[in-house]
């Protein structure tokens, strides 16, 4: 090799290391910026990636620039590195040598001009600058020119750029991927940028006249807020901007009263949401509602319609509903639903539903109906079903409706009254034997009675025969009657009637009540007659004082007022005497307790006092009063003659009903004897017999009792005796057997002698004394 191509090899060896030099820089410096503009992409895209025309005029200037860049800094160098490698020339590369040093300058370059004309190869002068010219490079470094030191830099540059990268890019990774992708695909939406939207219910169905709240939560970046956007079948769209919800992005917006059906989307700036489509239906009412009660069949009431839409019913137990309704629209369902949690499911009859049910108790009740599209009635009304009273029955005995005495009969008219709002099933008599001794020795006994009803009335008429009872005297029987109504349903309701008595009462005490009777009336008639005697006596004066004056003064006015007011209180007095002793001659005659002359006698007494009463005086006595009023003296003084006429007259009378009453009241002394004496015989003959035929000693105990109570009654016969020789004294004109009296007296006391020995006997358990003693008796009581 000629030292020319040596040193056109280190020549070109500089150039090769300029190109170098200068593609490694350009490279980095390529590099640097482009690692810049990375990092600075998110950045730039922020700023208007929802402008699609900001983000074509980045990616194009981006792809411009790079490409441009990347051409003049890469792959021009690039090419003359590689493919170029001949430019510059040597000529150029000489002369860029003698420019980096001082000591060749041109000449370099001159020499190899010359040796590259072949003409010159061959010329010594050009061999010889040659020469001095190769001498004087020997020693240089031509590679030197080139320095690498800005590598360090540019390296170091981009190594900071690439760790700043490092930390960036994983922590913004989407943001980087993002701005990539657009960069790459600026006609594509960013991710960011896209806008999703949940939206809230979305596909609905309401029921009309309902409120409607719409929720949307918007998902990506955004500025403004969503707009609702609403098409109804006819008429213009109607956007409506959404209102800020609980969060940043949530929205909603209230649609009220909604009547038609419509369909909706949410729009937010480029992006729409689906369709969404809300369909308006009616909710299932009742259009017309209906309640038949049917009350139960013992109650007679016919059927009871209540007017349409009416559902709160007062309904006796047992009534049978049924609930119609008729529905709106068409429904799938309808239930009676009940305050106790019960349902009543109800079936179909044509347009209408039907459900029927037996009412017992009270409760509250609703309708519930459910559509084909399982929408059910808004706001079931509440209804209540209350139930009426059935009011137990109301019974009475009206008759006789108090306490009273059995006579010997032993019958006792009964008149009952009862009522009730429905009608009856039974009426029961009640009643219980209560003896002397105070003990209820037969339970309560039943007796069912007869009645007829009319109108809820109820009349039961009977007479009840107590001879079966086996009534004693002084023995009681409490009754009572039971009426029962006739309710099939919840069970018959009863009632009763209040409690009375009646009583058996013994001979002693009949005597002694009409020996009560006689003795007030006694007293009444005694003081009615002093009485009609001291008013006598001063009608008397009066009369004298206005034949006298032949006027009437306003002192005899005086007393006329108060011997009329006296003289009509000593009536009514004389009435309820009257009264008293008729309703005990009743009392004694239903007994049979009464002689025939004793019995005739009370009747001439009860016409003696009708007369005592007599209509005349009470009609003169009204004259007297009316001619007082006309201050007529003339006619005042014959009423009053009159009336002192019909005084002596009532005086008479009162004397003779005196008389007779304390004649009476012997007689009736009398009739009590022989009627005690022949009960004592009757007794005493039992108490004989029971003494033969018991010999233990509760027994005999038994026979002392009760011949203890024979004692008693002979001591009320022996005091009837006596009064009867009382009277005889007082009473001649009824000529009392007294020498009878005296003898029936001495075989009392005998007898009362014999009575004690013989209860004596019993007591000690002396049987055989007992019944000899006891023989005894009987014969000292039947003489």
């Amino acid at each position: 090799m000629n030292t020319f191509t040596i040193l056109k090899n280190r020549i070109a060896q500089y150039r090769t290391r300029k190109k170098s030099a200068a593609f490694l820089e350009h490279s980095l410096q390529f590099l640097f910026y482009v690692l810049l503009f990375f990092l600075a992409l998110p950045i730039l895209y922020k700023i208007g990636k929802s402008d699609p025309v900001y983000r074509w005029l980045l990616s194009l200037g981006t792809g411009a620039t790079v490409l441009y860049f990347g051409w003049k800094k890469v792959i021009q160098p690039l090419l003359q590195l590689v493919i170029f490698r001949n430019t510059p020339s040597i000529e150029q590369a000489a002369l860029e040598i003698g420019q980096a040093f001082n000591s060749i300058k041109d000449e370099l370059s001159n020499s190899v001009q010359l040796l590259h004309d072949p003409q010159n190869k061959s010329n010594p002068f050009a061999l010889a600058a040659f020469k001095r010219i190769l001498a004087r490079t020997k020693d240089l470094n031509f590679k030197g020119i080139i320095s690498y030191r800005f590598l360090k830099k540019s390296i170091s540059m981009n190594m900071a750029v690439v760790a700043l990268a490092a930390i960036l890019v994983p922590s913004f990774s989407q943001s980087y991927f993002e701005a990539v992708h657009i960069l790459l695909q600026p006609h594509h939406i960013p991710t960011s940028q896209v806008i999703k939207f949940e939206v809230s219910p979305g596909d609905d169905r309401i029921a009309r006249g309902e409120s409607l709240e719409i929720f949307v939560i918007v998902q990506g970046e955004f500025e403004e807020p969503p707009v609702l956007i609403l098409n109804k079948s006819a008429g213009p769209s109607n956007r409506v901007t959404m209102t800020p919800g609980n969060g940043a992005a949530h929205f909603r917006h209230s649609l009220e009263n909604i009547n038609t059906s419509f369909n909706y989307q949410i729009a937010l700036e480029h992006a729409q949401s689906p369709t969404f489509y809300v369909d308006v239906i009616d909710l299932p009412e009742i259009r017309e509602q209906q309640l038949y009660i049917h009350p139960p069949a013992y109650t007679l009431l016919p059927t009871d319609t209540l007017e349409k839409n009416i559902g709160d019913a007062a309904v006796f137990p047992g009534s049978l509903i049924a609930f119609v309704l008729m529905p709106n629209k068409k429904i799938v369902d309808a239930q009676v639903t009940f305050s106790s949690g019960d349902t009543l499911q109800m079936q179909k009859n044509a347009s209408d539903y039907l459900g029927q049910l037996r009412i017992m108790k009270p409760m509250t009740y609703s309708f519930l109906l459910e559509d084909e599209y399982g929408l059910g009635n808004r706001a079931p009304i509440e209804y209540t079903i209350s139930l009426k009273e059935d009011l137990p029955p109301t019974v009475q005995i009206d008759t006789p409706g108090k306490d009273m005495d059995l006579d010997e009969s032993m019958e006792i008219p009964l008149r009952i009254l009862g009522e009730d709002d429905f009608g009856f099933s039974k009426l029961v008599l009640n009643y219980r034997l209560i003896k002397k001794s105070g003990l209820d020795t037969s339970g309560l006994q039943t007796k069912n009675l007869t009645y007829k009803t009319h109108d809820g009335v109820l009349l039961s008429s009977t007479i009840w025969d107590l001879a079966s009872v086996e009534v004693f005297p002084e023995d009681v029987v409490e009754y009572f009657v039971r009426l029962y109504d006739n309710d099939n349903v919840s069970g018959p309701k009863f009632a009763d009637s209040k409690t009375y008595r009646l009583r058996l009462p013994s001979i002693q005490e009949l005597f002694a009540e009409s020996e009560a009777t006689q003795d007030e009336a006694g007293s009444s008639i005694d003081e009615i007659y002093e009485n009609s005697q001291e008013i006598q006596e001063r009608m008397e004066d009066v009369l004298q004082n206005i034949r006298r004056n032949q006027e009437v003064k306003w002192e005899d006015e005086q007393v006329i007022k108060e011997s009329i007011s006296k003289q009509k209180e000593m009536l009514q007095e004389l009435e309820q005497v009257k009264q008293d002793i008729n309703e005990m001659m009743d009392t004694l005659d239903k007994n049979d307790m009464l002689a025939l002359e004793t019995l005739e006698k009370y009747q001439e007494l009860q016409e003696l006092l009708d007369k005592v009463a007599s209509p005349e005086l009470k009609k003169m006595m009204e004259k007297l009063q009316n001619a007082m009023q006309k201050r007529d003296a003339k006619k005042m003084q014959e009423a009053l003659e009159n009336i002192q006429l019909s005084q002596e007259d009532f005086i008479k009378s009162m004397e003779k009903t005196i008389n007779l009453l304390k004649q009476l009241e012997a007689e009736q002394k009398l009739d009590e004897a022989i009627q005690l004496t022949e009960e004592m015989i009757e007794k005493q003959q039992e108490i004989n017999e029971s003494l033969a035929e018991k010999n233990s000693e509760k027994g005999l105990e038994k026979s002392a009792q009760e011949q203890e109570k024979q004692s008693e009654t002979l001591n009320d016969v022996q005091n009837a005796m006596n009064e009867l020789q009382q009277s005889a004294s007082e009473l001649p004109q009824m000529q009392l057997p007294t020498d009878q009296l005296s003898q029936a007296q001495n075989q009392a006391e005998q007898a009362a002698h014999d009575m004690q020995n013989a209860m004596q006997n019993m007591q000690s358990g002396q049987q055989q004394k007992s019944m000899q003693s006891g023989q005894r008796v009987s014969e000292q009581l039947q003489q």
